[in-house]
């Protein structure tokens, strides 16, 4: 017969959790999940690289009045028509001249939100693409329209894990104003940070006015930007007129600019994979 031998039981230490919150920094002890692999060394490299990149191959600008800007700031003429190569020295003065924090601001003060986090931690927000919406009380599913707007805002800004939100596109409306009436009906009804997604360059000022409008007034909007805007490069570097004109008013609104980090790093570049031989998982032999 076996002698079983008891042992003690290990203590388990339980952490007290706090539910995820966008607006309440974490206490140093607490280890919060972060985005991040690369080492500090790994990424000096990177930026290395980017500079390379910048300094001797460039980038394009579909925008006129910019690549003149870049040219009289000291950038030069590409291989090919509207690239600009800048220079090392350019490269580092305008990255020493970029803040190193900003606010995404609230209607109210207690939505402010200080990036980077003290804490180490990330921001989530709503999504911006899809095209459909899924009613939430009977399931029903219906192109995106501004009434799925307004109940977006009112669920998300209850909602302490979601930290702003972005306008989607909509449906019902003529479609080079939807980025118009979706921004203006979202700004209205959330007390939150609006994330801007301008579809049409000509659009651009209209959206701008409207976020100064809600926030009272242009000086006001500088002073707590309560809008920030994205805008990304085509794959390969290549910035088109819209992303161009949305830089370039942001700069003049004062206003955050969210880098789409996808297709300016390249990743959505067409891929050539090899043939399904050269990779496909061997068979094992018994």
């Amino acid at each position: 017969m076996e002698a079983r031998t008891r042992t003690r039981k290990r203590t388990r230490i339980v952490r007290a959790s706090n539910p995820a919150n966008a607006f309440r920094q974490e206490p140093p002890e607490f280890t919060r999940a972060t985005f991040g692999f690369l080492s500090d060394s790994e990424v000096e490299w990177l930026k290395e690289r980017v500079e390379d990149v910048l300094a001797d191959y460039g980038v394009a600008i579909l925008h006129p009045d910019a690549y003149e800007r870049f040219l009289a700031a000291g950038a030069t003429p590409g291989t090919d028509a509207n690239r600009v190569r800048m220079p090392r020295e350019l490269i580092r003065e305008a990255m020493a001249a970029v803040p190193k924090s900003v606010r995404l601001g609230g209607k109210q003060e207690h939505y402010n939100i200080d990036l980077p986090r003290a804490d180490r931690g990330f921001v989530m927000r709503t999504g911006t693409g899809g095209h459909g919406y899924v009613n939430p009380r009977d399931a029903s599913y219906r192109k995106m329209d501004l009434d799925a707007v307004s109940e977006i805002a009112a669920v998300a800004s209850t909602l302490d894990e979601v930290g702003f939100i972005a306008h989607p596109f909509v449906h019902g409306v003529p479609e080079v104003t939807s980025d118009i009436h979706s921004y203006g009906r979202l700004i209205a009804r959330t007390p939150k940070h609006v994330w801007m997604q301008p579809y049409q360059w000509e659009n651009v000022d209209y959206l701008m006015r409207i976020a100064a409008i809600a926030a009272g007034g242009e000086e006001q909007l500088r002073a707590n930007p309560i809008t920030s805007c994205i805008t990304c490069s085509f794959t390969p570097l290549e910035f088109k007129y819209m992303d161009t004109h949305v830089i370039i008013k942001a700069g003049e609104y004062g206003i955050p600019l969210h880098a789409c980090s996808l297709p300016s790093s390249g990743g959505t570049a067409p891929c050539r994979c090899p043939p399904w031989r050269s990779w496909r998982r061997p068979r094992s032999s018994a």
